[in-house]
C-alpha cells in the first residue's frame, strides 16, 4: 500500500523567511547605493540605468507573494525568479564592464 504524503494548504513558513531575507538584502543592495551616490538611475537621476530596471523586482516579489498564497503560483516562480534576479545581478555586477569603477552622482 503507498502512503500518501500529507500537503500542506497553509502558508509555507520557510519559503516567507526565504522570501522576506531576499528582499531585505535586495533592498539594502539599492540603499548601498544610493548612499554612495553610483550607479543610481530613474526615479533618483534623469538617467534610465541597471538600477531602475533593477526596482521591478519589488512588484514581482509582491506579485508572487500574493499569488503564491492564493494557489495560483508554485515553487516554479520564485525559482525562475530567483535565477533571474541572480543572472541580472551577476550580468551588472560582474559583466564586460565591471573593472570600471562607478562614477558618483554629479552635485548640480
Amino acid at each position: 500500500m503507498r502512503k500518501e504524503r500529507a500537503v500542506s494548504r497553509g502558508p509555507n513558513r520557510i519559503l516567507y523567511g526565504l522570501i522576506f531575507l531576499a528582499m531585505f538584502l535586495s533592498l539594502g543592495h539599492h540603499i548601498d547605493h544610493i548612499i554612495r551616490g553610483n550607479n543610481v538611475g530613474w526615479p533618483l537621476t534623469a538617467e534610465v540605468t541597471a538600477f531602475t530596471y533593477s526596482l521591478g523586482i519589488y512588484p514581482l516579489i509582491l506579485l508572487g507573494v500574493y499569488l503564491y498564497t492564493s494557489g495560483r503560483v508554485g515553487p516554479g516562480y520564485w525559482a525562475i525568479l530567483t535565477v533571474s534576479g541572480a543572472l541580472f545581478v551577476a550580468a551588472i555586477h560582474v559583466g564586460p564592464n565591471w573593472p570600471i569603477q562607478p562614477q558618483p552622482l554629479k552635485e548640480d
